[in-house]
């Protein structure tokens, strides 16, 4: 469940909200009725998305935005802006927030507007961090393994090299990690050479005489196998 902070200063306005939040078990919300009040309750607290209606008064919104992005605080920011605001809906998406919807009449269809808005933003920043994410995993996979071991991303690009490998090879970390053009495979074939990438990754592994390829995803073992071009 999605959790996300509400801040307007229309306190009926969040209450009708907060129920139908309540109701659909699709996002616990919490509420804050002006930007300071806000600011507090991020000092001790994160969420996964904010909303942010736009006609508050006190500090400026698009201040209180850039405030957020300074600190590195990359949680999705909605704004909730009246018909009349969109172009200051639009400078607000210029100084960091991720969308905005249109308040109306019918605060059950703005909710799922505001749902829907929250899930897309949501996504995407998880989507942004996974590659990331995904090669610090393989890293310390590759370099925690006492086997000659290494990883190239689909671009062959070489994530990791570890000390096995480095042994093996004589071709130390520092000279072959962000190398690409298949440099990695002269080692084994004496030649440039690609590996058939099924996966996000590839891992190239090389035991004793035999090398395999494999990329991660396999079902019944965390190497999904495959075999070189």
């Amino acid at each position: 469940m999605l959790s996300v902070l509400f801040v307007d200063d229309n306190s009926a306005f969040l209450e009708v909200f907060s129920i139908l939040a309540d109701q659909s078990r699709e996002m616990t919300m919490q509420t804050a009725e002006s930007v300071k009040d806000a600011q507090k309750i991020l000092a001790g607290k994160s969420f996964d998305a904010i909303i942010l209606d736009y006609e508050m008064p006190g500090i400026n919104r698009i201040e209180f935005l850039k405030l957020l992005r300074s600190r590195g605080d990359t949680t999705p920011i909605i704004i909730f802006t009246g018909v009349s605001q969109e172009k200051a809906a639009i400078d607000a998406l210029n100084n960091g927030a991720d969308g905005y919807v249109k308040k109306g009449t019918d605060p059950a269809q703005q909710f799922r507007e505001l749902v829907t808005m929250v899930e897309r933003s949501v996504e995407k920043k998880r989507t942004q961090k996974s590659p990331a994410f995904t090669r610090k995993v393989v890293s310390e996979l590759i370099d925690f393994s006492s086997d000659p071991s290494f990883a190239v991303d689909p671009d062959d690009i070489v994530l990791a090299w570890n000390e096995a490998m480095e042994q093996l090879t004589d071709i130390a970390a520092f000279d072959i990690l962000g190398k690409g053009d298949c440099r990695y495979a002269e080692s084994f074939f004496c030649k440039k050479r690609r590996c058939l990438s099924i996966g996000s990754l590839i891992l190239m592994m090389r035991s004793g005489n035999r090398s395999t390829c494999s990329s991660a995803g396999s079902s019944r073992d965390p190497l999904l196998r495959s075999r070189p071009e």
